[in-house]
C-alpha cells in the first residue's frame, strides 16, 4: 500500500521551501520518533490481529509522515513497513540503495509484541 493509496497527498515544492538546506538528519532523533509513533499505536493490541493489520500500519506511516515532516529537514524520506506473525518462520526483506554517505542514511526499528512483529525503515537522501 503507498502513501498515496493511503490518502497522503505533499506538494514537494512547499514542502522543500520549509527547510534550511544546510540541515542534517540525526538518526538518532529519527529512530526515537519510529520507537515512540509504534509503541502509540500499538500499545493496546494484545495478538495478531489481521483483520486489522492495515489499519495500524497505515495509522503508524500516517503518524511517521506527520513527524518527521514537523522536522523541517530538506531530505526525501522513504518509509518502509514490514508486519508479521510471530510464528517461527522466516522473513526475508532485501532494501538496495546508492546515495552520499555524508548526507543521506536510514534507521530500522523493530517493535514486537509476542503475537506480530512490525519492522519499520526509515532512509532518507538530500533534496
Amino acid at each position: 500500500m503507498s502513501l498515496y493509496d493511503m490518502g497522503f497527498e505533499i506538494n514537494m515544492q512547499d514542502h522543500i521551501n520549509r527547510f534550511d538546506p544546510f540541515e542534517v538528519v540525526d538518526a538518532s532523533e529519527i529512530q526515537a520518533l519510529a520507537e515512540i509513533v509504534v509503541g502509540k499505536v500499538m500499545k493496546r493490541v494484545e495478538g495478531w490481529e489481521p483483520d486489522n493489520i492495515n489499519g495500524y500500519l497505515r495509522d503508524i506511516g500516517r503518524s511517521l509522515i506527520d513527524q518527521i515532516c514537523d522536522l523541517k529537514k530538506p531530505y526525501k524520506f522513504i518509509i518502509i513497513l514490514d508486519a508479521g506473525p510471530k510464528i517461527g518462520a522466516a522473513i526475508e526483506v532485501a532494501h538496495i540503495q546508492h546515495w552520499e554517505p555524508a548526507k543521506d542514511g536510514y534507521i530500522k526499528h523493530e517493535w514486537s509484541n509476542g503475537f506480530m512483529f512490525i519492522w519499520i525503515t526509515i532512509y532518507w537522501a538530500a533534496v
